[in-house]
């Protein structure tokens, strides 16, 4: 994938973002349902103040810090094979 194209996937994924943790709830959940949420999202990106960008980012590096933080790694019980385990 060219580097503009990943770029441009990387500003559409936090308008996205942002559009989810910023309309209302009702308006995010009648748009996915509806396959309207790309169109939503872009719409919304209008509105974002430029300046916003940088916490915007810094506030979705937080989080993601905080769930690689908070990750737990599962290890086979010893003895066990992974077919032993229970299914979901």
């Amino acid at each position: 994938m060219p580097e503009d194209a990943r770029e441009g996937e990387s500003d559409r994924q936090i308008i996205a973002f942002t559009w989810i943790h910023a309309a209302p709830l009702t308006e995010v959940l009648s748009a996915v349902r509806n396959g309207k949420a790309d169109d939503a999202a872009f719409e919304f990106g209008f509105t974002m103040p430029v300046g916003s960008l940088n916490a915007i980012v810094a506030e979705i590096n937080r989080i993601s810090k905080q769930a690689a933080d908070n990750a737990v790694e599962v290890e086979e019980k010893p003895g066990s094979k992974s077919g032993d385990a229970p299914g979901n």
